[in-house]
């Protein structure tokens, strides 16, 4: 899995992040960490000794986490595909 943090959004009450997401099996690229649903293009073009913030953000899917607050601590309340 490669991931890499594109921005933090802070509210008053929720932290928001933004983060780009590639789930790599045998060579293969997948858009989601749950579902087979391959990513061809990324597939194409991967090698795990060029995967850096550019190519995440070519071949990546970004997702948008949140956290809500409760107290003083926060916790996760969603992650969902940004279209």
């Amino acid at each position: 899995t490669y991931r890499t943090i594109k921005k933090v959004v802070k509210n008053k009450d929720s932290i928001v992040i933004y983060d780009y997401f590639i789930k790599v099996i045998n060579d293969k690229c997948y858009i989601s960490y749950v579902e087979d649903l391959e990513n061809e293009k990324c597939t194409k073009e991967f090698d795990s000794k060029k995967v850096d913030y550019k190519f995440l953000k070519k071949y990546g899917q970004l997702y948008k986490h949140t956290f809500k607050k409760q107290g003083k601590a926060y916790y996760f309340e969603s992650s969902e595909i940004v279209k």
